[in-house]
């Protein structure tokens, strides 16, 4: 009860204390330790009983979620254990959950151990990716059934592939090679800095798909538009009408879905396709902005925003839920995240769809593929320059889906490109989200590039499930801002970023659906990420 009361909150938060010395850690938690018993007093009148109860029930607090992350931050890992040690008895630290009756639920945060906190080069032996899979041929994909229209993967786990990928300095690249899958290729436009881009896909339907998309963005000048042009609704007209800094969100997209479709803006759209663009536009997303559900199919309905209350399941690397699923009733675009989170973004990922020289290739069973297949290679062998390819291949092994990549194909990748980075998606594991292939012909092995903590940098709103928030992220309100106002510290890559890197990662560690750069004041806003 008395971690209700409306004064507990900011007097429990000055538990935490600016950041200290090291030499001065052991007197920072007994100082701390001190304000605790002072709390105690003020809450339980001084009362020996009710005291103790207190000291119980704010100890359980500090183990919970969002104070375990601070008391890290803040005090040290030493700091951190004192006070444990001085206010543990009868409290168990596994059995903390936080619950509010206004607010939703906060999941219990498992024991963060010591090697997640510190830079770590996972290496393992070679293996076929996907092996043990089971598969003996790769699954068919050839219909508009099996199409994904929107986002399919955890945003959570793009976000921090993303920032492994910055912070392993792998964003200029020779050749970024993707799966069109869902297209979740141009949340990492946003980043990559490819000289140029190859799709493939084993389901022709897919790329004709991406390639209307591609017209639509081109067409439009900002995201607003862009989703106006897939749902024949205004967005401009919607934003407006809730006043100023109004903004499309999980929250209101209904009322927006409600609106009637626009014939002005369908006809105009429309008339700017080529002829191919214009019959997929007609065949597929006039039937869903008309309201058509497709129940047999893998994307039953699109939305604008990831509303993330209506997921029930955790992705297994821990990173917020794993979304679109049959039982959550289709996909979205995630507007006001990743690449639609601002003009700026948005005109990164159009400007280079506009310049880059891309392919796109059809009927490709990627892991029997020889790079030629693809990425237009020459077979006789001669490697390009020094070569840095990415190659994205969504949940392609993580889902079993494909056939495992042979040895041999996978070499053949890396003899023509040079470095080869391997970027998944839904994997068993964080570590196996990002990966290099090092090494020679006796200690060739995968190297982990994905096996940190990115929880500081990654916004609340990633890790809903349901009602719940899980452990993946930084936790809501302040607690959270202060977890963001040090990750500098925490993390060298974000003090040697360039500026334009800098911007990059204020947008993408603090965006949310109802969250823009101009509104915040770029980077003089009220939570800075950055120097």
């Amino acid at each position: 009860k008395a971690l209700d009361r409306p004064h507990c909150a900011p007097a429990l938060r000055t538990l935490a204390m600016p950041p200290l010395h090291p030499s001065r850690r052991r007197t920072g938690a007994t100082a701390a330790a001190a304000g605790l018993s002072r709390l105690c007093r003020r809450l339980c009148g001084g009362l020996p009983r009710l005291r103790r109860q207190a000291q119980r029930a704010v100890l359980t607090f500090l183990l919970c979620l969002p104070s375990l992350e601070i008391a890290l931050a803040m005090l040290g890992r030493d700091g951190c254990h004192a006070i444990a040690r001085s206010w543990s008895s009868g409290v168990s630290a596994g059995s903390c959950i936080l619950r509010r009756s206004t607010k939703p639920s906060v999941a219990v945060r498992p024991q963060v151990s010591t090697a997640e906190r510190v830079e770590s080069k996972h290496e393992w032996p070679f293996q076929p990716i996907g092996h043990g899979n089971g598969v003996k041929t790769s699954a068919t994909f050839g219909e508009w059934s099996n199409c994904y229209f929107a986002s399919n993967d955890p945003y959570g786990e793009t976000l921090h592939s993303i920032y492994s990928l910055i912070k392993a300095d792998y964003l200029e690249l020779d050749r970024f090679v993707s799966v069109v899958g869902s297209f979740v290729a141009l949340q990492y436009l946003v980043a990559l800095r490819p000289r140029s881009i190859h799709f493939f896909d084993m389901n022709p339907y897919a790329i004709r798909w991406a390639k209307m998309l591609c017209e639509l963005i081109a067409i439009s000048k900002t995201p607003q538009q862009f989703i106006s042009r897939i749902f024949a609704r205004s967005v401009d007209a919607f934003e407006h009408s809730l006043g100023p800094g109004g903004r499309l969100t999980p929250t209101n997209q209904e009322r927006y879905l409600s609106l009637p479709i626009s014939d002005r803006i369908r006809r105009t759209t429309l008339a700017l396709l080529s002829g191919d663009a214009r019959a997929t536009y007609q065949e597929i997303a006039v039937g869903y902005q008309d309201g058509v559900r497709r129940y047999a199919w893998y994307t039953r309905s699109i939305l604008p925003c990831e509303d993330r209350e209506r997921f029930k399941t955790f992705a297994r690397t821990g990173l917020g839920p794993q979304g679109c699923l049959p039982s959550d009733e289709g996909a979205s675009f995630l507007y006001g995240e990743g690449w639609l989170t601002s003009q700026w973004t948005y005109d990164i990922v159009k400007h280079k769809l506009a310049t880059l020289p891309i392919t796109w290739t059809e009927d490709i069973d990627f892991p029997m593929a020889h790079p030629s297949d693809v990425a237009g290679i020459s077979k006789d062998g001669q490697r390009i320059g020094p070569g840095r390819t990415l190659v994205f291949s969504m949940d392609m092994w993580a889902s079993n889906f494909a056939y495992p990549w042979p040895l041999e194909q996978t070499l053949e990748w890396r003899r023509l490109a040079g470095r080869l980075v391997l970027v998944q998606s839904i994997t068993a594991k964080k570590l196996q989200l990002v990966q290099e292939l090092v090494g020679g012909k006796d200690d060739l092995r995968w190297r982990s590039l994905s096996d940190w903590n990115s929880s500081s940098l990654l916004p609340p709103n990633v890790c809903q499930v349901g009602r719940r928030y899980c452990a993946g992220c930084r936790p809501l309100g302040a607690d959270g801002n202060v977890l963001l106002k040090h990750a500098p510290k925490r993390y060298r890559f974000l003090r040697e970023a360039r500026p334009q890197e800098r911007r990059l990662l204020w947008e993408l560690a603090v965006a949310q659906p109802s969250w823009s750069w101009e509104s915040e004041g770029g980077l003089g806003g009220g939570c800075i990420l950055l120097p």
